[in-house]
């Protein structure tokens, strides 16, 4: 555990629903009007917030847990096969159908313990839903123009969602509407209390200096005021049949009386598991990544002077650079003071040739990329 972390909360920016885009539909609930664009998305309908959030780092003794607020998080140190195969996707940076079946294998069928020692087996992982996540710090599009595709392609999600509606699209038609009898769910006053089955997302951090994944205490939101219908447009990147083409999930307006959670210390031997059906959550910009940003950048230009053979002379360092926020938390601290230390070292030297300076700088840039997987899941917990 880091020396630094402490129990304090830290401040965190998350992305909203806008109150002034809510109307109320026909059947009396709160809504955000689907908006087509061509990531098929919400469109520009995201207002940031700075919210104060618990960093499980400092005490994972502090996660409410999953029956409870809707999310905890389970131990993968001990696998050595999905380490393995984790390991390859993080390096390549991307996911594909090979590895997502590895993957799957190592997950269903499998027994996780929670962080308060109670059971979760998986009795099965979706084929849809399985998709990796990328991006730089600061929610810098690092590929831009990069289509989206089942798997691949897919930002760090900039605004809070809760995933899946389970009275709506494509649950609905999928189970025959049998949903809400057979997962436990709490649905704007609707529950299932009794139901031992979830429906999770098993959310995996390949590497997350930068992004990191952060949910609510379900408690903690008025669900009758910020939690909002919403129809998510699905044709640019799932294959799904006409009626089935909208996804109905949640969006969710801000509140300061809302509870944050996040981990900023996790890797991919650990994991977050939340309940698919309503859990806020959403990617989080930590204290110091428009900092890292600027780092990123100016280490990426290098790294590109040197792959071309050109002169570092033209290139301005250091007299740019910003100092390191003391508010940053100590791992992206870390990570800054490595970069700044590589970019002076390039700032000095007549040549980098033969030094090793692009290997090390190439893993100092990559480490800045949030990537992570996840993918969907029921599962018994006992």
């Amino acid at each position: 555990m880091d020396k630094n972390n402490t129990n304090s909360p830290l401040s965190v920016r998350l992305g909203f629903a806008r109150q002034q885009d809510v109307v109320t539909d026909s059947s009396g609930a709160l809504r955000v009007p689907t908006r087509y664009d061509t990531g098929g998305g919400a469109g520009n309908t995201v207002e940031t917030h700075w919210c104060q959030a618990v960093d499980l780092a400092a005490d994972r003794a502090q996660a409410p847990g999953l029956a409870k607020a809707g999310f905890d998080q389970i131990d993968l140190a001990g696998r050595k096969d999905l380490q393995s195969l984790l390991t390859e996707v993080n390096h390549a940076g991307e996911l594909d159908e090979l590895s997502a079946k590895r993957i799957r294998r190592e997950i269903q069928g499998k027994t996780f313990h929670l962080l308060n020692g109670r059971r979760l087996k998986v009795l099965f992982v979706a084929p849809e839903g399985f998709i990796m996540r990328r991006s730089g710090p600061n929610g810098l599009d690092i590929s831009p123009g990069q289509a989206m595709t089942e798997r691949n392609g897919h930002k760090a999600a900039d605004q809070v969602h809760g995933d899946q509606n389970v009275y709506g699209t494509p649950l609905k038609k999928m189970l025959k509407r049998t949903a809400p009898w057979l997962f436990r769910h709490q649905t704007l006053g609707r529950r299932n209390r009794v139901s031992p089955f979830f429906l999770l997302n098993l959310w995996v951090p390949l590497q997350q200096h930068t992004q990191p994944l952060t949910l609510a205490d379900r408690r903690s939101i008025n669900s009758a005021q910020h939690q909002i219908c919403y129809a998510l447009p699905t044709e640019g990147f799932l294959e799904r049949e006409e009626d089935q083409a909208l996804n109905d999930l949640w969006l969710f307006l801000h509140d300061q009386k809302q509870q944050w959670y996040c981990d900023t210390s996790m890797n991919h031997e650990r994991a977050y598991v939340f309940d698919t059906l309503g859990a806020p959550h959403g990617a989080a910009t930590l204290p110091g990544e428009d900092v890292a940003e600027i780092y990123f950048r100016k280490l990426s230009e290098i790294i590109d002077c040197v792959d071309r053979g050109e002169s570092l002379l033209t290139l301005e360092h250091t007299a740019s650079l910003p100092d390191v926020p003391p508010a940053a938390p100590d791992r992206l601290r870390q990570l800054l003071s490595s970069a700044g230390e590589l970019i002076n070292e390039a700032a000095e030297a007549s040549t980098l040739t033969g030094s090793g300076w692009s290997d090390r700088a190439r893993a100092v840039a990559r480490s800045f990329i949030r990537q992570s997987l996840e993918m969907r899941l029921v599962a018994l917990v006992y």
